[in-house]
């Protein structure tokens, strides 16, 4: 297959290529173009969240793309075979949130080990398994109980419009990974502000609430 080719596939059709071909860098070298960029922002607003830092030092950042592309890899591709989506905005929101979960779980993982090594005996494990089984609360109320496509089907009958694709994506990184309207901005994806990106997610939850019969909150 050409460069040609390769370029105009399919996100899903490039997933089973990566996974049924595995040992083919050409198909590997077009999924790291296409998505390294989001599993980086990915990783960087997980990070935020988690430490309350700035950014994840250079090395960090590595390490933890690193976990996510062997979690990708994992079981010769499973996650890439399980995809069932249609659309590159489910790819991307797929990724990415397989992402961001990878992240929190290493994050999670260090941070209990640093703490039962430094203050609990071997006897007295309790912190370390209160740390490890305590979800971590990262989802939205709006998006906690449905599965992904379920979401993404419900924003497409409810949201409509010429930029629909791009207004959904927003929703997803704001309810679902957790942005910021100006982190959002600062992703120089959209080429929009702040108060714009805001805008549209308080219209966008608007139109969910109704559709999903959630109450607004008193």
């Amino acid at each position: 297959m050409t460069n040609a080719q390769i370029e105009v596939l399919t996100s899903h059709r490039l997933f089973g290529l990566c996974a049924s071909r595995f040992e083919d860098e050409q198909y590997w070298e077009e999924f790291v173009k296409r998505f390294n960029q989001s599993l980086m922002l990915s990783v960087c607003q997980a990070y935020r969240r988690f430490s309350g830092e700035a950014q994840p030092p250079d090395w960090v950042l590595s390490e933890l793309l690193q976990e996510i592309y062997l979690k990708i890899l994992k079981d010769k591709c499973s996650i890439l075979r399980r995809f069932r989506g249609e659309t590159e905005l489910e790819a991307e929101v797929y990724l990415m949130h397989i992402a961001t979960s990878v992240t929190i779980d290493s994050l999670r993982w260090q941070l209990s080990f640093k703490r039962y090594v430094e203050t609990e005996s071997l006897e007295d494990p309790s912190p370390l398994t209160e740390l490890l089984v305590e979800p971590e609360m990262l989802l939205n109320p709006y998006t906690d109980e449905l599965a992904e496509r379920d979401l993404i089907k419900i924003l497409r009958r409810t949201i409509t419009g010429k930029n629909r694709e791009r207004n959904i994506l927003i929703f997803l990184l704001h309810f679902r990974e957790g942005f910021t309207p100006l982190e959002i901005a600062q992703t120089n994806v959209f080429d929009l502000s702040p108060h714009t990106i805001a805008h549209l997610l308080d219209r966008m939850r608007e139109r969910i609430r109704k559709v999903m019969f959630i109450e607004k909150p008193g």
